[in-house]
């Protein structure tokens, strides 16, 4: 048998049903997918002796090419068992991101018929921010103002060097790194695009999402987007504060006599406001000649502070995402917004339960869809194909 394969119980004869179980991020050698667990026994149990249950395991790892990679390999085991037990019943058990992986798994015209059961699966969803050309600039503008600023720190620091010959190969030095880092980030947003295709949920008939109410590992998704909606937020008004600056210039581009009229108007109100020779008190008019510039002054103040503010929470909210997303979709969420949802888009039957009194306080949620015997009963009556009871459900 393949190494990522371990056979947790062998048919007595003919398999009347083939179960693949597939543990979650971090999860490679837990104890449910192996033989002798309760939920591997209470399948058993429910399903009957001449079930075969294999555990496929994987690196675990939270990252989106780790998983990429173990859909492809539980495509290929699949794909032998269904023509080495052919007109056996299938079925695949994924827990957690190991819900991910078999529905990746199972996107291929003939792996159709297997059924597929999620253990509190996220969803994930890449929305790509939608900045205009003018927005675009200006964001990569900003993103390079702290590479500069660091440069031109560095040029001011080199005075009080020992060393002479630094202020020689710092600027060339400094110009390098900026344009590396730059350059750096126009790649990393090529790549954003490749990893936010490869969160893709494809589609398939029979699926069942199993979910537990109070799963700790929504606290962290729902920070994550409490975080990107605060992000979101300043960046439309960093955009907005952005486009009407950016229509007062097209209008003054258009205007010329105005824009002259506009550029006089503060050095004039300044001489107005503190010309004392005359003894005239055109106090008022000196600062509504200032009001128009000032006001442009102050929207323009704005921007700095709330990007810096947007960063700092985009930074913040890569960091909580890690936990749950893994570093390369975390840091995509700067170029794509990420959505969590406990089921996809579609029509899906699903199934959400409470823990129970004995198991409330103890353990991780997250982990109960495999602890619980109303969950192991829920698959059961899935794979069964009985009516679904009332806690069944459709999204749409």
């Amino acid at each position: 048998m393949d190494a990522d394969l371990l056979s947790v119980h062998e048919s007595a004869g003919s398999p009347t049903r083939i179960v693949f179980i597939i543990h979650g991020t971090f999860g490679r050698g837990s104890r449910w997918v192996r033989s002798g667990s309760q939920f591997c026994e209470s399948l058993l149990r429910d399903l009957g002796a001449n079930t075969l249950i294999r555990s496929f395991a994987w690196s675990g790892r939270n990252s989106v090419g780790a998983r990429e990679t173990a859909s492809l390999r539980l495509r290929e085991v699949l794909l032998e068992s269904i023509r080495q037990f052919h007109g056996i019943n299938h079925c695949v058990i994924g827990h957690s991101h190991g819900g991910n992986v078999a529905l990746r798994a199972v996107d291929s015209p003939e792996l159709q018929d297997v059924d597929v059961i999620c253990l509190s699966t996220p969803i994930l969803y890449a929305i790509e921010r939608t900045f205009s050309t003018e927005s675009r600039k200006f964001l990569w503008f900003f993103l390079s103002i702290p590479i500069f600023g660091t440069a031109f720190a560095g040029l001011f620091l080199q005075h009080h060097s020992r060393w002479p010959w630094i202020e020689y190969v710092w600027p060339p030095l400094a110009a390098f790194v900026t344009y590396m880092t730059w350059a750096a980030l126009g790649e990393y947003q090529g790549r954003a695009k490749k990893t936010a295709k490869a969160i893709h949920v494809p589609s398939h008939d029979r699926v069942l999402f199993l979910r537990f109410v109070g799963d700790e590992a929504s606290l962290a998704l729902t920070t994550f987007q409490a975080l990107q909606y605060a992000m979101n937020s300043l960046i439309s008004a960093i955009l907005a504060i952005f486009s009407v600056l950016q229509w007062i210039n097209e209008w003054a581009k258009r205007k010329p006599f105005w824009l002259i009229v506009t550029v006089l108007a503060g050095p004039l109100g300044l001489f107005m406001a503190n010309y004392e020779l005359l003894h005239i008190d055109w106090w008022w008019l000196g600062i509504a000649a200032l009001a128009p510039g000032l006001v442009l002054l102050m929207v323009g103040l704005l921007i700095p502070p709330l990007a810096v503010l947007a960063l700092l929470i985009g930074l913040v909210s890569v960091m909580v995402g890690i936990a749950p997303l893994g570093l390369r979709l975390a840091v995509t969420s700067l170029w794509f917004e990420l959505c969590v949802e406990p089921l996809p888009c579609g029509r899906w039957d699903a199934i959400v339960l409470a823990p129970s009194a004995q198991s409330s306080a103890s353990g991780l949620r997250h982990s109960l869809s495999y602890q619980e015997e109303p969950a192991i009963h829920a698959i059961v009556e899935f794979l069964n194909g009985r009516p679904k009871t009332a806690h069944a459900g459709k999204r749409s």
